[in-house]
């Protein structure tokens, strides 16, 4: 019996698999306090992920918040690298239309205000097992 060469399915490598409407997945935090950190774990690989401050003062402003691919105490200096995305102030949310099945939401050492935020992800029909891990240049070591 001749082998099957065209097993069409979903996987990283696959168009349909990313235009298709994505799951909706949405969690967050009310009150996460000062020098900590969450890890959102997706149910399945996400296209598209959106973090959103919800402020509380009247101003509008955002205490800081980093969002990134790896945790902050991993070898690899993911803050002090910069392999981050910061909101803070006037800058209230980042979407990452980029793959993945997790993040990281870190607050910085400093202030005694509760962060609260979103976050939204678009989500594949992707198993998270096909996802490979987000390392290296520009996410747990320098660019070079």
């Amino acid at each position: 019996m001749a082998a099957q060469m065209n097993n069409y399915s979903v996987g990283l490598h696959n168009v349909g698999s990313y235009q298709a409407s994505g799951n909706p997945y949405i969690s967050g935090s009310n009150a996460q306090a000062k020098n900590t950190e969450r890890k959102f774990v997706f149910p399945t690989v996400a296209k598209a992920v959106k973090v959103t401050c919800i402020t509380r003062d009247g101003a509008g402003l955002c205490p800081e918040l980093r969002v990134h691919f790896n945790s902050k105490d991993d070898p690899g200096d993911v803050i002090g690298g910069e392999h981050d995305f910061v909101l803070s102030g006037s800058v209230r949310e980042v979407t990452l239309t980029m793959k993945c099945r997790e993040i990281y939401v870190s607050t910085p050492n400093v202030g005694e205000v509760a962060r609260k935020y979103r976050v939204a992800a678009e989500l594949t029909q992707i198993p998270v097992a096909r996802m490979y891990a987000l390392t290296g240049s520009g996410l747990t070591t320098p660019l070079v």
